[in-house]
């Protein structure tokens, strides 16, 4: 077994804050490489979700409006009835 004790620069006030300044930037490398991976992680599939959205915005949406209006017309005419047409009523 192996024990390792090491202490800071020292006890005075200048000494504390270098150790707290080393300690701060240390934080802030380990953060910057947290938000870097999370980026890279998350980031293509993320840019992939919103070129879709772009595209169904800019194409898709105008196509699928004027097909489904066309559809609506198609649909709201009224059904033919037996009066509508030239044969014989049935008995």
């Amino acid at each position: 077994m192996s024990f390792d004790y090491t202490t800071g620069r020292g006890t005075g006030l200048v000494d504390r804050l270098q150790d707290a300044g080393d300690t701060a930037l240390g934080s802030i490398g380990l953060t910057v490489t947290a938000l870097l991976w999370v980026l890279a992680a998350l980031g293509p599939p993320l840019l992939v979700i919103l070129l879709v959205f772009l595209v169904w915005r800019r194409w898709i949406q105008r196509w699928w409006t004027e097909l489904m209006a066309r559809i609506d017309r198609r649909t709201s005419r009224p059904l033919a009835t037996a009066h509508d047409t030239s044969s014989p009523p049935l008995r």
